[in-house]
C-alpha cells in the first residue's frame, strides 16, 4: 500500500491506471492512520479533475492541529480567554468571513476547606443563562464557553461589541460559594463579589482588524478563610429584613476585619471587628473611614462611617482646623 503522495504529472501527460490507483491506496492509508492513532482526524483532501490534469489537495493545517491534540488540554488553563478557532465557526462561502467569538475556559473556585465550585455558565444581561455543551472533545469546545462576538463596527450587521469584559460573579454565604457564573458587566446593587477575568477588544489598524487581550486572572481562584484576612479587610453581605415575608427588603452591610492603628509615642489602638456597617449601594462610590478621637480624659474613641469624595474632603479640612489636641 502506498504511503507517499504520488508524483506530480505534467500538463498533457497521459495518466496511467497505476498512478490513479496509487491515489486510492494513499487515501486508504490515511483512513487506516485515522482509525488507529487519530493523527489525521479533521484532515481534508479533495480531488479535482480538469482538462489540464488531476490534482490532489490535502489540508496540512488540519494535520498540524490534530497532531497537537494531546497537548491542547495541557495548554488550556482555567479562565483563559481566546478567539474561537475558525474550524468551529460557520464560514461564509462567498466572503470567507466568520464571526470572531470570544470564549472563556471553564474554571474552578476552591476554598481553604478543600471545597470547590466549577464555573461553567454565562449569565446574560436579560438574566438567561448559557451552559457549556456537555460531551465532546477538546476540538469541539467541551471546556469553552461562548461569551460574545467582537466587531469593529455595528455597521457589519448582527450582534457584536467592540470590547467585551469577562467577570466571575460570586454569591457568597460567609466564606462559602453558593453560586458562581460568568458575566460581562459588574452590578454593585447585587451585593455579590466580582472577580475580573479579562477583556478583549478589536481595533482597525491599517484597514485591518487587530484583536487585543488583557488577561487579569488565569488559573483557579482560591478563596481564603476569615483567618487569612488582612487587617481591615472589607466584605459585603446582604440580609432580608421585614416582618412580612412577601414584603421583605434587601439590606446591604459591610463586615470589616479588625486591626491595629499605630499612634505617636510607640502606642497603638486595637480596633475590633465591625460585623455590620449599613451601606447604600445606590449612592455611588463611597469610602470606608475610620475616625479616632482622644477625649480629654485620654480615652480613645473610634467610629466607622462611609463618605463620598466631597464628604471625605470636608472631613479632612475639619480635622486640620481643630488644631492641636485632636487626633483623627
Amino acid at each position: 500500500m502506498a504511503r507517499e503522495i504520488p508524483r506530480t504529472v505534467r500538463a498533457g501527460e497521459v495518466v496511467s491506471a497505476a498512478w490513479l490507483n496509487s491515489i486510492i491506496d494513499y487515501l486508504r492509508y490515511l483512513n487506516e492512520q485515522q482509525s488507529r492513532r487519530r493523527l489525521l482526524r479533521g484532515v481534508g483532501y479533495q480531488v479535482k479533475e480538469s482538462p489540464g490534469g488531476t490534482s490532489l489537495t490535502i489540508d496540512k493545517q488540519a494535520v498540524t492541529r490534530v497532531c497537537e491534540d494531546e497537548l491542547d488540554i495541557l495548554r488550556n488553563e482555567d479562565f483563559q480567554l481566546r478567539i474561537k478557532p475558525k474550524g468551529q465557526c460557520v464560514v461564509d462561502e462567498e466572503t470567507g468571513h466568520w464571526d470572531k467569538v470570544l470564549q472563556v475556559h471553564q474554571g474552578r473556585i476552591t476554598d481553604h476547606h478543600g471545597n470547590y465550585v466549577d464555573v461553567t455558565e454565562l449569565e446574560k444581561e436579560d438574566g438567561s443563562q448559557v451552559a457549556i455543551p456537555s460531551g465532546g472533545t477538546a476540538w469541539d469546545s467541551s471546556d469553552w464557553l461562548d461569551v460574545g462576538v467582537l466587531k469593529v463596527s455595528q455597521d457589519e450587521g448582527g450582534e457584536g461589541e467592540k470590547e467585551i469584559s469577562v467577570f466571575v460573579r460570586l454569591t457568597l454565604h460567609g466564606t462559602q460559594v453558593e453560586k458562581a457564573v460568568f458575566v460581562t458587566k459588574e452590578d454593585a446593587s447585587t451585593g455579590d463579589t466580582y472577580v475580573r477575568i479579562g477583556k478583549a477588544s478589536v481595533e482597525t489598524v491599517e484597514e485591518l482588524p487587530r484583536y487585543y487581550f488583557s488577561q487579569y486572572h488565569q488559573g483557579p481562584i482560591e478563596l481564603g478563610g476569615e483567618s487569612s484576612s488582612m487587617p481591615f479587610d472589607t466584605y459585603m453581605s446582604t440580609e432580608m429584613e421585614g416582618a412580612d415575608p412577601e414584603n421583605q427588603e434587601k439590606k446591604y452591610y459591610l463586615k470589616i476585619a479588625g486591626g491595629n492603628v499605630f499612634l505617636p509615642n510607640d502606642q497603638y489602638a486595637v480596633i475590633p471587628e465591625k460585623t455590620k456597617l449599613p451601606i447604600d449601594v445606590t449612592s455611588g462610590t463611597g469610602y470606608v473611614c475610620l475616625t479616632l478621637m482622644r477625649q480629654a480624659s485620654g480615652e480613645l474613641k473610634y467610629q466607622y462611617s462611609i463618605k463620598n469624595e466631597s464628604e471625605l474632603g470636608t472631613a479632612v479640612s475639619a480635622t486640620e482646623d481643630k488644631g492641636e489636641g485632636a487626633n483623627e
